[in-house]
């Protein structure tokens, strides 16, 4: 499925602009992966929060890895992840918030 191609029914998390239709979670080390597009190819970059960003060769957010998401989620709120993001002086790394679904119906987008 093309990115563009997701819509309330798809989406399962937002960052940002960027909207995810697949997830991977190993609780046993609360690592939270999330994913938009076809990921082959992609750069990882660490983010200054110490997440992992994956970048398409536009710099187009396509996966993030959060570590200690749960942790993260219940200890201090809504978890923060800078991204590239297009603006009129051209692309610049911006801090935006990670917005999951709330259950099988839920909304994020």
């Amino acid at each position: 499925m093309n990115s563009n191609e997701l819509n309330e029914s798809t989406c399962i998390a937002r960052l940002g602009p960027y909207l995810f239709d697949r997830r991977e979670y190993e609780d046993s080390i609360d690592l939270l992966k999330l994913f938009r597009s076809d990921t082959s190819g992609a750069r990882e970059e660490e983010t200054v929060e110490g997440h992992t960003i994956l970048l398409d060769d536009r710099d187009q957010v396509v996966g993030v890895t959060i570590r200690g998401y749960q942790d993260a989620l219940f200890e201090s709120g809504p978890i923060e992840v800078t991204v590239p993001l297009a603006t009129d002086e051209g692309v610049q790394r911006k801090p935006v918030f990670l917005w999951m679904t709330i259950g099988p119906q839920g909304m994020c987008c």
